[in-house]
């Protein structure tokens, strides 16, 4: 007996499609199958997530879901130590249980955070523990044991990495002192992803700088500040942040726990490396635009998801024309670039988090140019003011001369040359909207997600 292909239409469930196909075959043999677990992990781990240190990112997310005070992290030799106090109780076992059942957490903190344990599981580590609730977890390879604990309020993890070996590329970029310890992929990945978190992030005792308007350094300049060499021509810093309330169908970006909130245009003066020379009088609203002049920033618009950069999309179109001083070029070093950040929707991305699908970036920035034409003209507006010093803000410890920051200032030339840059850029922004090869839209290169 057959099932007519009208009948097969009417069929609403997988047993129903079985049972109808149940009598036109034949049957042949039974066995039973079983799955490796472990092997299971791995390879999930492997593909679920494309870089090595995103499992620690992850965590960051889990952390801010969950409402936590604070995120910190312990980058030791060869391992990795994370300590955050979340709203919600949750329990060692259960996250094991959950973790190894392959099911995806309905709430989102969960989620975050057994997507990052699974990662870090399964990517060759030696060992790894997490402790909550009343249990601790221990993971060496296909041994498990659960113990039991004093009832405790805080989530803490300890990873053990096996040893890495570097290539010449990796040597040159990042800092010394994680490559030894063979943690370098897990603290570039924090900088590079988690500058717009909305809670302080505390590696190794120090406060990681955060901010929609921080220049992220890499680890080279991390490495020679706060010595900047007075002979370089480079601007390090932020010349103006807004944040945007016209993209309103964007979700909020959330507000950075120890930022302050101005209710006037705030200028600094003077302005030192990697400081932000004008802040406008919003607060946190459905995006942020910001105007850097430095090269480690490229014209782009960022993707916020739970507080880090999941996705970037870069903007050649507006990336500023060599600016001219008295009919000279000067060193494109010191071009602006204006960076936006919006926030996601959680339904925005795919299941491993970091890549999105459908969303129109032409259209968000289209609605953000008025406002970041405002930013540019109220910039130059107090361009008089602006004295650049080429070092970095003396902190408030005992400064003695071989501690002394080099104060190096060129005011007349850099305020020359960013309020040239500024007129460059505004020419920049009436091309890319003007411009025909797109029916008057914007020209960027094709979005794309990156690693930052």
């Amino acid at each position: 007996m057959s099932t007519k292909p009208e009948e097969m239409e009417n069929l609403t469930s997988l047993a129903e499609v079985l049972e109808a196909h149940k009598d036109q075959g034949r049957f042949l043999d039974s066995g039973q199958f079983g799955l490796d677990t472990v092997k299971a992990l791995t390879k999930l781990s492997q593909h679920q997530l494309g870089d090595t240190g995103l499992w620690l990112v992850k965590l960051v997310q889990a952390a801010v879901v969950a409402q936590a005070e604070c995120f910190d992290v312990t980058l030791g030799r060869r391992q990795v130590r994370v300590r955050f106090r979340p709203d919600q109780k949750w329990q060692a076992d259960e996250l094991l249980h959950s973790m190894l059942s392959g099911r995806l957490p309905a709430n989102r903190a969960l989620l975050h955070l057994i997507t990052g344990l699974r990662s870090c599981a399964g990517r060759l580590t030696e060992a790894l523990s997490w402790s909550c609730g009343q249990t601790r977890v221990t993971l060496e390879g296909r041994r498990v044991r659960i113990e039991p604990q004093s009832d405790s309020p805080f989530f803490e993890l300890e990873a053990t990495r096996p040893a890495r070996s570097s290539t010449l590329s990796q040597i040159l970029s990042r800092d010394v002192g994680y490559l030894l310890k063979q943690t370098a992929t897990e603290h570039e990945v924090l900088t590079q992803r988690c500058w717009t978190c909305p809670i302080p992030i505390v590696i190794d005792g120090r406060l990681m700088d955060r901010g929609y308007d921080k220049v992220v350094r890499s680890s080279v300049a991390v490495r020679v500040q706060p010595h900047i060499s007075k002979r370089t021509s480079e601007v390090h810093a932020c010349l103006g942040l807004r944040h945007l309330t016209s993209t309103t169908s964007r979700p909020k970006l959330a507000a950075l726990r120890d930022e302050e909130q101005d209710e006037q245009i705030k200028v600094t003066s003077p302005l030192y490396a990697y400081e932000t020379f004008l802040h406008w009088p919003a607060p946190v609203a459905h995006g942020a635009v910001a105007i850097h002049a430095s090269p480690f920033i490229t014209a782009s618009v960022e993707l916020v998801l739970d507080g880090v950069v999941v996705e970037t999309h870069p903007l050649e179109k507006f990336q500023a024309r060599p600016s001219k001083v008295f009919g000279l070029q000067a060193s494109t070093r010191t071009l602006l670039r204006p960076r936006l950040i919006f926030a996601l929707a959680p339904e925005e991305v795919d299941l491993s988090g970091f890549q999105t699908s459908d969303l129109d970036i032409d259209s968000l920035v289209e609605q953000a140019i008025p406002e970041m034409v405002e930013l540019l003209h109220e910039i130059a507006n107090h361009g008089r003011s602006l004295t650049y010093l080429v070092s970095t803000r003396p902190s408030s410890k005992l400064l003695t001369p071989l501690t002394l920051p080099l104060r190096v200032t060129h005011a007349p030339i850099y305020r020359r040359v960013m309020m040239t840059s500024i007129q460059e850029l505004l020419l920049a922004i009436k091309d890319a909207v003007e411009s025909p090869s797109d029916g008057g839209g914007h020209q960027m290169s094709p979005a794309h997600s990156r690693n930052p």
